[in-house]
């Protein structure tokens, strides 16, 4: 009697447990200490590099240190950005060093800065229309520079395509970030109310660079398994 195997279907319901189990979100927070070496020291000098640019914005005015402060505020953003999301792909199944996410940053680096800068002016646009018309931009786009990070020739359809295989999982993880995020804003707001100085913009920086660590750990976990499964089915096939 023969045995005919019947691939598997990739499904939602079916997650490769190499990434992540029952939660995306819990095992992006147990995947931090992959990376924490990288992403902890990025996440700091960020903070402090934030908190000592918002001295000279407090004079007031549109000043010519006043635009120099915020472009050079917005660099170090987006060079943040750029290795705490390449740590998070390189640490999503064993830890990860500084050699192997700087090699990605310089690979991928100048499709992530125009992606995350494209993305930026949606969401604003968005925002100016509706807040939640740019919340559902963000929430939409939300795999589109981890996809540039990780090389896609066309990110936004990768980032589609990872919500495709996981609706589910990303309506769910999508709510609880959302939940997350507001207690996030009173929290900071409440800060900035009580400490509206250089210390108060550091302490709300790393809260929110550890918060965003862990959400993009937690997405890239998702992203990947997708794109596990689809290498999966075309060998298959």
């Amino acid at each position: 009697m023969s045995i005919v195997e019947t691939p598997e279907t990739p499904s939602d319901q079916q997650v490769s447990p190499h990434f992540y189990t029952h939660s995306a979100l819990f095992s992006g927070f147990a995947r931090m200490r992959h990376m924490w070496k990288i992403a902890i020291p990025v996440v700091l000098i960020n903070a402090v590099a934030q908190a000592l640019l918002i001295i000279p914005s407090s004079t007031g005015g549109m000043t010519a240190l006043f635009l120099l402060t915020v472009i050079v505020s917005a660099v170090v953003l987006l060079a943040s950005a750029a290795f705490v999301q390449a740590a998070s792909i390189e640490g999503a199944l064993a830890h990860t060093t500084w050699s192997e996410v700087a090699q990605r940053v310089r690979s991928c680096g100048a499709r992530f800065s125009i992606t995350i800068v494209a993305l930026a002016v949606l969401v604003i646009l968005g925002m100016l229309l509706s807040p939640w018309l740019g919340l559902a931009v963000a929430a939409v786009c939300c795999f589109v520079t981890l996809a540039a990070m990780d090389g896609e020739a066309n990110p936004a359809a990768a980032n589609f395509r990872t919500i495709a295989a996981r609706p589910v999982r990303w309506v769910v993880t999508m709510v609880i970030i959302g939940a997350v995020a507001l207690v996030l804003w009173l929290l900071l707001a409440v800060n900035w109310f009580f400490i509206p100085t250089p210390a108060g913009s550091f302490i709300a920086t790393t809260v929110c660079g550890i918060v965003t660590w862990w959400w993009s750990n937690s997405l890239a976990l998702i992203y990947l398994s997708a794109k596990a499964a689809r290498t999966e089915t075309s060998e298959q096939v």
